[in-house]
This record gives structure tokens, sequence and C-alpha cells, in this order.
């Protein structure tokens, strides 16, 4: 399962599409949601939901 959908907090946003790691998930509000790893990472759209890096916090920063 993913964290809650940024846009509306809706608490389990439905996945449709996941490529290893990475899942595609349709949340009710109608926002796509993008998580790597069980954390949501981006979404479709303009949302400044994300204040860092989650793929530097989940993976590391590479050089």
């Amino acid at each position: 399962m993913i964290a809650e959908c940024p846009s509306c907090a809706w608490p389990s946003p439905t996945p449709v599409s996941s490529h290893r790691a990475v899942q595609y998930s349709r949340c009710v509000c109608g926002q796509w949601l993008i998580s790597v790893g069980g954390k949501v990472v981006g979404s479709a759209g303009g949302t400044t939901f994300s204040k860092g890096d989650a793929v530097a916090e989940l993976f590391g920063k590479r050089d």
C-alpha cells in the first residue's frame, strides 16, 4: 500500500500499473500518483506536495 493522496488525503489510491519498484496509482479525486518502494515520489500536473528529493531519500544521491 502507498501513502495517502497528497491532494485529498484519500488513504488508498487504486494501483493501475507497476514496473519493478515503481507503481502508478489513480486516486478517487482524479490525481495520478507515482510511488517507488511504497513512498509517493511524484504526481501528474502541478503540485507542490513534495518539499524534498524523495528519490534521493530512498536511494541516496548519485554523482
